[in-house]
């Protein structure tokens, strides 16, 4: 409860906001720290320079987590996807910190976007723990992806 514009105490929601390309520049160093995390985990398929040169050009979007103060919680990058039957927002890349007390609102804001372009489905790979934090924000296996080097 706020007292004479006093909110001491009071725990404000995080602040979730997708970056315009022409502002990613100023953006990335804030982010980079958290999505370098997420790319390392990765297996190669995309480096750090390449999400953020896609995030520039708009064949990607950057997502930023951060509170009022501002501290920076996280970042996540995504993409709009265009099978034949339907389009899809992947999330690509994803990192941060305190992911609980962001996560639920990240997933509203980037759902009701690709809601409002068209998309049928939201979708993301990563590691066991991922898909098990976001399990309970209504996404549920849908495959199993496993690979090898030739």
């Amino acid at each position: 409860m706020t007292v004479n514009g006093d909110n001491k105490g009071e725990k404000r929601s995080p602040i979730i906001s997708i970056v315009k390309p022409e502002t990613v520049d100023r953006a990335w160093g804030h982010c980079e720290q958290f999505l370098g995390t997420a790319v390392c985990k990765a297996h190669g398929e995309l480096l750090l320079e390449d999400a953020h040169k896609a995030c520039l050009s708009g064949d990607m979007q950057l997502w930023m987590a951060f509170t009022a103060e501002p501290q920076f919680l996280g970042a996540a990058v995504t993409q709009l996807v265009e099978y034949p039957q339907f389009s899809a927002m992947r999330i690509v890349l994803l990192g941060g910190k305190r992911f609980d007390e962001w996560k639920a609102k990240l997933d509203d804001q980037i759902s009701d976007t690709a809601r409002k372009l068209g998309c049928k489905r939201m979708e993301a790979f990563g590691r066991a723990g991922f898909v098990r934090s976001l399990q309970g924000l209504g996404y549920n296996k849908m495959y199993v992806a496993i690979g090898k080097e030739l």
